[in-house]
């Protein structure tokens, strides 16, 4: 009885899933140079193929240079408007201050429940010091 060597991992080839599906359904599938992209050891292979020595001592450092007068946006550049000493915060801000959903403020605004808004452009904010009279309100 002969022993038969596995093959090295680094030897097989990733099969994707519509050609692994194609292949097995023709006979054509050879476990022994393929390996499934779904299968433990296709992960480890493409694991092992992206961070290759190779590749990253092929690779070559990128400067990025930042543009003239460039400014990023911040994340709470939606959620609040100061305009004239008026300070507009968005219905998430409201959302998270309340501890409502926002399910919940636009039923009250339906309604004409809730606290004063304002709606610029497809936003709806709310002024911060009547929403802190409302508050106090209820």
């Amino acid at each position: 009885m002969t022993e038969r060597i596995p093959t090295p991992l680094a030897a097989k080839r990733v099969v994707y899933t519509d050609e692994e599906l194609h292949r097995k359904r023709e006979g054509k599938w050879d476990a022994t140079t393929m390996v499934s992209v779904t299968s433990p050891e296709g992960a480890a292979l493409l694991a092992s193929q992206r961070a290759s020595p190779e590749k990253v001592a092929d690779a070559q450092p990128i400067a990025i240079e930042p543009l003239k007068n460039e400014t990023l946006p911040s994340l709470s550049t939606r959620d609040e408007i100061i305009m004239d000493g008026l300070r507009l915060i968005s219905e998430r801000r409201v959302e998270a201050k309340l501890g409502f959903c926002k399910r919940t403020l636009q039923r009250w605004r339906q309604e004409n429940k809730g606290p004063p808004w304002v709606k610029i452009g497809r936003r709806i904010y709310y002024d911060e010091d009547k929403l802190k009279a409302w508050i106090q309100d209820r």
